[in-house]
């Protein structure tokens, strides 16, 4: 099966009420979802960068930026089972602090590596990545892939024996992960 995630108005016509949503499809292209799988647990102003997905080959990986309860921009991650279910309902903080956004993420070697780029006020340009467990949990340090003056896009590609295919359209994001 495939997971769309895509953002969406509820209940008027623009961003007050937007919401993240997942939907499966089929490898015949049949709906699995409808209605869509509403991820977020409130409305947020905060969807200015589409998500991304990656796939461990059993659970999907949902990353996008989200705002703490104090009001710093956060990396926020959650995971959702073959059959729907979001086993992270209240998102797991991956990393906050400055601006981040551009996602990008994949498994491979047993663990998730998650790149994004970071517009921070005072930190300029920067290409930060993170290495999870299977769990979300950090492994190791962040890393400081790149710093550079004026940021246009991060992106990366693992193990192609993964099977993991990613086709990411503003604001729409796909996974293969293969015959599940």
């Amino acid at each position: 099966n495939w997971l769309v995630v895509f953002s969406g108005e509820q209940g008027m016509q623009c961003c007050p009420e937007e919401h993240r949503f997942v939907v499966r499809v089929s490898p015949a292209g049949a709906v699995l979802d409808n209605p869509p799988i509403r991820i977020d647990a409130v409305a947020t102003f905060d969807n200015y960068w589409p998500p991304a997905v990656g796939s461990d080959g059993v659970n999907w990986l949902v990353v996008g930026m989200d705002r703490s309860l104090d009001g710093s921009f956060v990396v926020r991650g959650l995971r959702i089972g073959p059959d729907g279910t979001i086993l992270d309902p209240a998102g797991v903080v991956l990393a906050s602090g400055g601006y981040p956004g551009d996602f990008d993420v994949v498994f491979s070697a047993g663990q998730y590596f998650l790149v994004w780029a970071d517009g921070g006020m005072t930190s300029g340009g920067r290409i930060l990545g993170q290495r999870l467990s299977r769990e979300l949990a950090p492994i190791g340090e962040l890393t400081l892939i790149e710093q550079i003056g004026h940021l246009e896009e991060a992106g990366l590609f693992g193990d192609l024996l993964d099977r993991i295919t990613a086709i990411a359209e503003d604001p729409l994001v796909a996974v293969d992960v293969g015959d599940g």
